[in-house]
């Protein structure tokens, strides 16, 4: 009789609800809604429950191994206990903060494959910068000779008639001038050229 009226009383709470014992607690889980006797087990605060039923300010539950039994209502809550989801935050911090370590390796390691593409794309490109310095080398050296050039003209024309040395000298000067300007211009674009390529790179 008695365990009849259990299954109806059962029946007319409905379906049964997660829940949790309330925070700071040792309870015991008695047999029948009397609570009294030898509890058949402690529950600490925080043991997941399943409330089946509902009586006069106690409550029938179920633990996770299937052991039925009896508590007083007051101490269940639906809600998780503060300590569990301090626990709980903490563990979620733990594993952004990994995830975030991982992402930051991520980013890193991109940074540093994309570093070794620019050194090997300069390291193939090293024939060419050569061949820049060595244009701005026999640039140099042409220029050289024209100033030497200039320098053996003006001793020549100290013994030279005036007008003859005046002409002599215009057209040197001239040509050292044509050929000056023609130096300063391939330095320039050969230096443009190469920071061009090379970001900025002073050679």
């Amino acid at each position: 009789m008695r365990r009849g009226l259990l299954v109806l009383l059962l029946a007319l709470c409905g379906l049964a609800a997660a829940a949790h014992v309330t925070d700071r607690l040792v309870i015991g889980l008695y047999e029948t809604p009397a609570l009294q006797g030898e509890p058949q087990r402690l529950l600490a605060s925080g043991t997941p429950i399943e409330v089946l039923a509902r009586r006069a300010g106690k409550a029938q539950v179920r633990l996770g191994d299937g052991t039925t039994g009896w508590i007083e209502a007051r101490y269940v809550s639906e809600e998780k206990p503060a300590a569990m989801q301090l626990l709980e935050a903490r563990a979620e911090i733990r594993r952004l903060r990994q995830r975030l370590a991982g992402v930051r390796a991520g980013i890193e390691l991109a940074r540093a494959r994309e570093r070794i593409a620019e050194l090997e794309q300069a390291l193939a490109e090293l024939p060419s910068l050569r061949a820049a310095a060595a244009e701005r080398d026999e640039l140099a050296r042409r220029l050289q000779q024209v100033r030497d050039l200039l320098g053996a003209e003006a001793a020549e024309g100290v013994a030279s008639s005036p007008a003859s040395r005046s002409g002599a000298d215009y057209s040197w000067s001239l040509a050292g001038l044509l050929m000056l300007a023609g130096f300063v211009a391939g330095v320039a674009l050969v230096k443009l050229r190469l920071r061009r390529r090379y970001r900025g790179l002073r050679l």
